[in-house]
């Protein structure tokens, strides 16, 4: 009598590097298209608006600059309280 073949699926191989990604490629890429969407929608108001009356596309190139500045804002601070975590962090460490 034969045995019938295994058909249980393998396991994944695991990497060597089983570590957690960090947090600051994240919150880098945010700032980065933070202030693309800043600067852009900035220039686009500038170069749509004119001496007549605010056309609605100004007003939305106005828009999405201030929301690039919001944006901005939380990514500077997202940085900032990474900052904070990594320097507690290592001075834990430190102190074991």
């Amino acid at each position: 009598m034969t045995t019938p073949p295994n058909l249980a699926p393998k396991p994944p191989i695991l990497s060597e590097h089983t570590g957690r990604r960090s947090p600051i490629v994240p919150a880098v890429v945010t700032l980065a298209c933070a202030v693309i969407l800043m600067f852009g929608s900035g220039f686009g108001a500038v170069s749509t608006c004119g001496n007549d009356n605010l056309k609605p596309v100004t007003v939305l190139f106005i828009w999405g600059s201030g929301i690039g500045v919001v944006l901005f804002g939380a990514a500077v601070l997202w940085l900032f309280f990474l900052l904070i975590w990594y320097v507690v962090k290592a001075f834990r460490g430190l102190l074991e």
